[in-house]
């Protein structure tokens, strides 16, 4: 059984991404670029991949969106919502949440 589960939802004509987060009892809500990052988490595509699609859509320039999903990553690990998909590595491969919301952009 899945630790998060996802819905989208359509609230007041927008759509969102509903998070459930099961062994924490707390609910989430992802709309705009924060929803399209969360629904490309799948521990299978890399940040960069992420943002090239997001530019690809139009939904920003490079270095904006490059902020943007590293900060989401960033503020998602704090909260847990994706240990699930990191506990597979070694501790020593998980990333500090912190630090990569303070790294620089990349070129």
């Amino acid at each position: 059984m899945p630790e998060v589960i996802t819905r989208r939802e359509r609230i007041e004509g927008e759509e969102w991404f509903v998070v459930f987060d099961e062994p924490q009892q707390k609910l989430y809500k992802f709309k705009g670029n924060a929803g399209l990052i969360w629904q490309r988490l799948d521990g299978k595509i890399s940040v960069e991949m992420i943002v090239e699609d997001l530019c690809l859509h139009g939904l920003g320039d490079r270095e904006t969106l490059i902020k943007d999903v590293s900060r989401f990553i960033a503020r998602a690990g704090k909260k847990g919502l994706i240990k699930a998909a990191v506990k597979k590595f070694r501790k020593e491969d998980v990333p500090d949440y912190e630090d990569l919301a303070r790294r620089p952009t990349l070129p």
